[in-house]
């Protein structure tokens, strides 16, 4: 007696297209929190060169800090 991996009326194309949503909202899910650290991290040292901006009696304009990041 065979038996049967899938039933006669399974269809191949519907369980490709649950594996792709699936592969889709896993990448969303990991995406997305990497991308809100990622501004986190922006917003938290664009404060902190204003905060040394001004501690150290340089006006900051948002946008413009007096201070720049210096690579190296």
């Amino acid at each position: 007696m065979a038996h049967m991996l899938f039933p006669p009326d399974f269809n191949l194309i519907d369980l490709e297209a649950a594996r792709r949503h699936h592969i889709m909202l896993a990448t969303l899910a990991v995406t997305v929190p990497v991308m809100e650290f990622h501004m986190n991290l922006a917003q938290f040292y664009e404060e902190r060169v204003i905060a040394l901006s001004q501690a150290a009696g340089r006006p900051a304009h948002h946008g413009e800090p007096s201070l720049k990041l210096v690579v190296g």
